[in-house]
């Protein structure tokens, strides 16, 4: 089937002095029209319209003691994801638009950006399962040699508060890497993201009212989580990883990595992991 090819992703996103100190002193920013109506409902309806087998899930990692976050229950209440190559043509020219690029290459101050990973979050309705999603930091589940990538989280329909959209702990990026968050309990009941939220104080943003094609951008060690979706809808966005192009591969195990041939200590293979036009 041919591909739709969808207008006005071509244009660079300039954002205010005010969006992008409000990014580097609370950790996360929200952007409105990051990618136009349009084309947010078109990637709606094309995910809407799969059947439920070609609505792949996310692979799982074969080795337990590696990452295999997907298959843990506690981490399947949260959502379901979706990876970029079960998706259509049209998540890929979103995904490496100049529109989104832009944006990410202002915040990481990097003159190339690259897509690390994209994924479509599927939140059901909580009588259907969609839970809380619990406070957790990006980067200790990434195989990269330093933080400061961002995701780019974009609605796919309008998004009432109550689907269950995020809110952060600003300025909680400061504090370094936390770990993992307690999804992987080992029995211990430790949970440093948790102690930190009662030691600091910390409060999370409200979550917003987004308009389809509007965005939260979230910095990697942003402590964020999300509400239970008490609406009777999906809540779809597509969420998508963009890191310095300079960044290089720890080796560390990742299901998204592994088996690739990644070299360690070496820049992310474009191929596999594609710059964004900036």
């Amino acid at each position: 089937m041919t591909a739709t090819t969808l207008v006005g992703l071509d244009q660079r996103v300039t954002l205010s002095p005010e969006q992008i100190a409000h990014y580097h002193e609370h950790g996360w920013v929200r952007v409105n029209e990051v990618i136009p109506r349009d084309a947010a409902l078109l990637l709606r309806d094309k995910f809407l319209a799969l059947s439920a087998a070609e609505k792949k899930q996310e692979a799982e990692a074969l080795d337990l003691e590696k990452q295999n976050y997907t298959s843990n229950p506690e981490y399947r209440k949260q959502h379901v994801i979706h990876r970029e190559n079960t998706l259509s043509e049209e998540f890929k020219q979103v995904i490496r638009s100049r529109r989104c690029g832009s944006i990410a290459s202002q915040l990481l101050d990097a003159p190339e950006v690259q897509v690390f990973r994209t994924s479509l979050f599927e939140k059901f309705p909580e009588v259907s399962g969609g839970g809380i999603t619990t406070a957790h930091q990006d980067y200790p589940y990434l195989p990269v040699d330093r933080s400061g990538s961002l995701t780019i989280w974009i609605a796919l329909a309008d998004l009432p508060a109550e689907t269950g959209t995020m809110g952060f702990a600003s300025g909680s990026h400061r504090m370094g890497n936390l770990g993992r968050d307690r999804t992987f309990d080992d029995g211990s009941g430790y949970d440093k993201v948790q102690e930190s939220i009662r030691r600091h104080g910390w409060t999370f943003s409200d979550p917003p009212s987004l308009k389809a094609g509007d965005a939260t951008v979230h910095h990697d060690l942003t402590v964020h989580m999300a509400g239970a979706n008490r609406s009777a809808q999906s809540r779809l966005a597509l969420g998508t990883i963009y890191m310095d192009a300079r960044a290089r591969f720890t080796a560390a195990p990742n299901p998204l990595t592994d088996g690739l041939g990644l070299k360690l200590n070496h820049r992310f293979d474009v191929e596999r992991f594609p710059l964004a036009a900036v």
